[in-house]
């Protein structure tokens, strides 16, 4: 039993998702990472799936601009957006994310934004 989602658009850095508070008081969500998994929710939503039971492996793949016109690389964390992506869909699902086992990440360079996301029973 498994769970696939393709998700259209780009996953955001982790450091664009909170601030923090003045005098340690806390992490905000910001309104780009409001709008991020307000987006995600949506298209879960959409998918109406149906999650395995027990401890959980995730294969995500990012497609989207991972380098430049002329081939560099850019400064993109392939973690922090993998973090990110995680914490939405598992919102979205009313889900604890320390159900995830085993990760499988991949960031692909595509002028066609998208993102895939697995869930699958280990």
């Amino acid at each position: 039993m498994s769970l696939e989602l393709w998700l259209p658009g780009e996953s955001i850095s982790l450091n664009n998702v909170y601030f923090n508070r003045r005098g340690g008081r806390g992490r905000v969500l910001t309104p780009e990472g409001q709008a991020f998994k307000q987006h995600v929710a949506y298209h879960v939503g959409r998918a109406r799936p149906n999650v395995p039971p027990g401890p959980l492996a995730l294969t995500a793949h990012l497609y989207g601009r991972w380098s430049t016109k002329n081939g560099d690389p850019r400064r993109r964390d392939l973690s922090n957006a993998i973090k990110v992506l995680e914490d939405a869909v598992f919102d979205a699902l009313q889900l604890d994310d320390c159900r995830v086992r085993a990760l499988n990440a991949r960031a692909i360079h595509d002028p066609n934004p998208r993102m895939y996301v697995r869930l699958e029973a280990l």
